[in-house]
């Protein structure tokens, strides 16, 4: 009696399904563009130079897994900002124009980072409740730097 079913099970399974048509694809429509930076001036790399001393093998394990990104709106003017965070390198903070166009504002914030330094991480977050957003860096290791806070609202 179970050699009747499996057919009919084979039969069952191979009729139900169905070809999708073209007007439910919604692989047509890209859910996402790629801006050129020419155009959104945003100019970030997160160069990573691997040597003896620094490597993933004896310098730290997530040698690899980026610097991050946080997206907020800084200044409450309803457009969001981008800080970038850069493992071995400066990060960049660029305010929103408007219209998917960026403005680095890094050293007028203040917001490059200290060198040395592991930056492993980014969050913003309005911590000391003043209704602005706050930028968190996440540094790895021992190097201690100063702390500074500088407002970017204009």
């Amino acid at each position: 009696m179970e050699k009747i079913y499996l057919p009919f099970l084979c039969l069952f399974l191979l009729f139900s399904c169905k070809e999708a048509k073209k007007d439910d694809a919604i692989a047509e429509k890209p859910l996402f563009a790629l801006l050129d930076s020419s155009r959104t001036n945003i100019l970030f790399n997160n160069v990573i130079k691997e040597d003896f001393d620094k490597n993933m093998q004896g310098f730290y394990q997530g040698f690899y897994s980026g610097g991050g990104v946080a997206v907020g709106d800084l200044n409450n003017d309803g457009l969001d900002e981008i800080y970038f965070s850069g493992n071995m390198n400066s990060n960049k903070l660029y305010r929103n124009l408007g219209n998917m166009k960026f403005a680095d504002i890094t050293e007028k914030a203040g917001a490059g980072g200290r060198i040395p330094g592991w930056k492993n991480g980014v969050n913003m977050v309005d911590v000391n409740g003043d209704g602005f957003l706050d930028i968190y860096v996440c540094y790895a290791g021992r190097h201690a730097g100063p702390e500074t806070k500088k407002s970017i609202v204009d």
